[in-house]
């Protein structure tokens, strides 16, 4: 008897284990999976950068001056020096528009005068323009910051009516 429970036991636990072959269903034998596949993790990064920063620190400023019956200009130099042109008496102190660059050190920056002519106006009919100039349309961020200059070329016509004459401009500054 014990004979006979031994060799049903036997029987049935080799009819156990040959199930999955029998059925056909090898995706559940471990044996079989783990030599078809493997997995591995990976990872994802990113790297958030700070934004290049510009503020306007002086603004581009030629001075006072009497205008003559003669045509003329007068230049404020990206350094601030100004040169006026003849027939022109220039007074008081002229500077370069100056902003400061702010951004990620090391890094390199183009910049650039959206528009390089701009219109003086002295919110009447009466009018001079401009021709805007860059120190730098290259710069290096030594340190995280820059300073960029802007000078004109200003041209008064002849007997200019007086006024104080006003205008804008714009910069852009972006990552080379």
């Amino acid at each position: 008897m014990k004979r006979a429970i031994f060799l049903l036991c036997a029987f049935l636990a080799a009819g156990l284990a040959a199930m999955p072959a029998i059925a056909g269903d090898e995706d559940h034998d471990p044996v079989s999976s783990s030599r078809r596949s493997d997995a591995r993790r990976g990872e994802a990064t990113v790297q958030i950068l700070r934004s290049v920063a510009v503020t306007k620190t002086a603004n581009l400023n030629f001075g006072a001056l009497f205008a003559s019956a003669r045509a003329s200009t007068v230049r404020v130099r990206t350094n601030g020096a100004r040169v006026c042109g003849p027939g022109l008496n220039c007074l008081g102190t002229a500077s370069a528009g100056a902003f400061a660059i702010a951004g990620i050190p090391g890094e390199s920056v183009s910049v650039s005068i959206d528009d390089p002519t701009v219109t003086l106006s002295d919110g009447a009919s009466h009018a001079m323009p401009v021709t805007l100039s860059v120190s730098a349309r290259h710069l290096t961020l030594a340190g995280g910051n820059a300073t960029v200059r802007i000078g004109g070329l200003l041209k008064v016509a002849a007997n200019q009516p007086a006024g104080v004459y006003s205008g804008q401009y714009s910069i852009s500054v972006h990552y080379q």
